[in-house]
């Protein structure tokens, strides 16, 4: 795995020319950020260090070059809490694109485009539709946190949004992050107890199934809602989420054919 912007050109040239660990040429992450509200017990960087983290052991696993990340993208319900940096989702999907054209120009061969912004979902995978349409090379979007719903063996040990940031920021180097997130989750977690989402803490009116899974802004009429609190923050089950998230993914990059285009 290496990360494109510690690269040096000639290696990049060396990877470019490489078929790669699976013979179908060099391979690229490109990893998708949001700036928003998680809690008091969270940063606010929190989906991006998750998918940070993701796309670099999804890297390492196939051989291929982590992108940045894009930090910033539509946020949308979120806008009224303070920390949070919204972009207008055609302008986030404009830069997307740019950034995916622009990887594909260097000679890569094959895309994903990770994503763990619940908000920005089909934006993605609208820019993933279109950088094939235009390119018509091997693109994917995938939403890492989706993966637990479809494969039984995570569900026995999936970490919640709280653990696997830990986990993330561990394997990302910033173990002071990482125990400062378990301090204020206990923290926040002593003042709140467990907070379950119910029917009552929803604006009426909102019933179909999305949304009973995935909430927007201004439904929140409390702040750990978006992220509960745990009252022991258990890293190693997030680091172990994060790994099977990422073998998951490299699987699909992997078995992506011509008949499953993005």
């Amino acid at each position: 795995m290496m990360n494109f912007n510690e690269m040096f050109p000639d290696e990049l040239d060396e990877v470019i020319g490489s078929p790669g660990k699976y013979g179908f040429g060099a391979t690229a992450i490109l990893p998708v950020g949001s700036v928003e509200q998680h809690g008091p017990h969270m940063i606010l960087g929190c989906d991006g260090y998750i998918t940070l983290a993701t796309a670099r052991m999804t890297a390492e696993k196939l051989g291929a070059v982590c992108f940045p990340q894009l930090p910033f993208s539509w946020i949308g319900g979120l806008r009224p809490f303070p920390g949070t940096i919204d972009m207008r989702a055609f302008i986030t999907g404009e830069y997307m694109e740019k950034a995916a054209l622009e990887i594909y120009r260097q000679g890569f061969e094959r895309l994903a485009i990770l994503n763990s912004h619940g908000g920005g979902l089909e934006m993605v995978f609208s820019v993933a539709r279109s950088v094939y349409k235009k390119t018509r090379k091997i693109t994917l979007a995938m939403y890492p946190s989706w993966i637990w719903r479809n494969w039984r063996e995570l569900r026995e040990f999936y970490a919640t949004e709280t653990s696997t940031l830990a986990g993330a920021l561990q394997y990302l180097g910033r173990d002071d992050l990482s125990a400062k997130i378990a301090r204020t989750s206990a923290e926040a977690f002593d003042e709140v107890g467990e907070f379950e989402y119910t029917r009552e803490h929803r604006a009426p009116g909102l019933r179909d199934d999305l949304m009973e899974r995935m909430t927007v802004g201004h439904d929140y009429n409390h702040e750990c809602q978006h992220a509960q609190p745990e009252e022991k923050v258990d890293i190693e089950k997030g680091l172990k989420t994060l790994d099977f998230m990422a073998e998951k993914i490299a699987w699909g990059i992997v078995a992506a054919g011509q008949n499953c285009p993005t």
